[in-house]
């Protein structure tokens, strides 16, 4: 089971948002040692802020993609940034090709998804500590 903590950082012009993953029970970095950057583009944002319509669709694709993850236990939702354009999804996973399987396999959207994807291994959890450091005091 994993809680979110959301942290966030506002100045005049802009707000970051971070919400990471608390999880229950260790979560183990080893055995699902690729990262999995996903980084969603607003289709209409307004000052670089998603739009409501953005905001159903993050919402709907990270539900599915996630059901099907943790159904197959093939990896999880680590972290989530929102940023001025753009939003970022990091997930673990013990398995890449498996991963893009089931990403390229969520039902057919009206459209593709703004998305481009990034991957690195990270057996020990580097980037997602960094983060849990920082916000939960703990890694």
């Amino acid at each position: 089971m994993v809680t979110w903590v959301l942290a966030e950082r506002s100045t005049p012009e802009q707000i970051h948002l971070l919400r990471l993953a608390q999880f229950e029970t260790k979560f183990s970095f080893e055995r699902n040692h690729e990262r999995l950057h996903i980084i969603w583009s607003f289709r209409s944002a307004s000052n670089n802020a998603p739009s409501d319509a953005d905001l159903l669709e993050m919402s709907a694709f990270e539900n599915l993609l996630c059901d099907q993850l943790e159904a197959l236990n093939i990896g999880q939702l680590v972290v989530v940034f929102t940023l001025p354009g753009y939003r970022e999804y990091v997930f673990h996973t013990n398995s890449t090709n498996a991963f893009m399987k089931t990403l390229n396999s969520l039902p057919d959207q009206t459209h593709q998804f703004p998305i481009e994807i990034h991957c690195e291994s990270d057996a020990n959890g580097e980037f997602y500590n960094s983060y849990a450091n920082g916000v939960l005091g703990t890694s």
